[in-house]
């Protein structure tokens, strides 16, 4: 995969790296006549950075006609934490409510403003939904705590195949922090079709 990292040292006097190998790592690619588009996650010393990714579109020359998404530059943290995860989650589990589960956990560095932080990520489902618990890796307070999901209807009416008139009304789903997104049908519960969101054209030549 070295020829989407070279593509986007390219441009990357848009975000402000220096080397984006050493910053980010491939979390997906996808493939069409005309465009490899990628998705990438920010890291600092192979920890990720919670939420900041890149989207992008390499052409067959391996030149990127459009790219979008966050970095957050000059990074300068221990990725060493002072409380071990086991711990920091025993206190949080004393204050969740009954019937949590714990679906996963890891490190990763939290933008809280400007400040990068050590953190822990928890992800938490209970009778509240899917959430992220985010916590201080050095002193095991909760930072904040984000919604995984979002949901939104949509109803269509339209003439099918045989020609008689149908109505179909779908759920759009989609999580917080990716571009991938989902159209459900609530009524026979089937996925109808699952999409993968480039960002905006920039422009780029």
């Amino acid at each position: 995969e070295d020829k989407v990292y070279a593509a986007l040292d390219e441009v990357s006097d848009m975000f402000g790296f220096e080397k984006s190998k050493d910053e980010f790592n491939i979390l997906r690619k996808d493939q069409s006549a005309t465009f490899t588009y990628y998705k990438l996650t920010q890291k600092y010393k192979d920890v990720l950075v919670y939420g900041y990714e890149l989207s992008l579109a390499v052409d067959a020359n391996n030149k990127v006609s459009s790219i979008s998404g966050n970095y957050f530059p000059n990074i300068d943290i221990s990725v060493y934490s002072l409380l071990s995860k086991e711990k920091v989650q025993t206190q949080l589990e004393a204050t969740l409510k009954i019937g949590f589960e714990i679906l996963s956990s890891n490190k990763y560095i939290y933008i809280n403003g400007d400040k990068a932080i050590l953190s822990y990520v928890f992800s938490v489902i209970d009778s509240d939904g899917l959430y992220d618990i985010i916590a201080n890796a050095n002193d095991g307070t909760i930072i904040t705590k984000i919604t995984k999901s979002t949901s939104s209807s949509y109803s269509y009416t339209g003439t099918g195949a045989n020609g008689k008139d149908y109505s179909i009304t779908l759920d759009m789903q989609k999580s917080l922090f990716s571009t991938d997104y989902k159209f459900h049908d609530p009524i026979r519960n089937i996925t109808v079709v699952d999409a993968y969101l480039i960002g905006t054209d920039m422009g780029l030549s």
